[in-house]
């Protein structure tokens, strides 16, 4: 079949595909995963801190220097200025408290 005599209904189901947005940022698997792991934090953190003993602590420890690694990065390449005013305090004071976590983290289990 030719394309000049093709029913309008396909065309206008492949037109209809070809504009479908691309998903927005944290809607795939990633965005998923990363979602699941934020809301397993506090579970996650308690159970290792109180069943793993000394390794889990190391383990909530390096946790805590990777939040605080991407905190510094997100400050670092001006991250604040593109936020409101309340999300931009948030960044510091996640900044402050995850590096105030890492430090003790280091401090107890040496």
């Amino acid at each position: 079949m030719s394309r000049i005599t093709e029913p309008l209904t396909e065309v206008a189901g492949r037109v209809a595909e070809s504009s479908r947005p691309a998903s927005r940022a944290g809607q795939g698997w990633l965005g998923k995963v990363l979602l699941v792991f934020s809301l397993a934090g506090l579970p996650l953190t308690l159970f290792l801190l109180r069943r793993v003993g000394r390794r889990g602590g190391l383990l909530v420890d390096a946790g805590c220097g990777v939040l605080f690694v991407r905190d510094v990065t997100m400050i670092a390449t001006g991250t604040p200025a593109k936020l409101r005013v309340l999300p931009r305090v948030l960044l510091f004071v996640e900044v402050a408290t995850s590096g105030l976590a890492s430090f003790s983290g280091l401090l107890a289990c040496v």
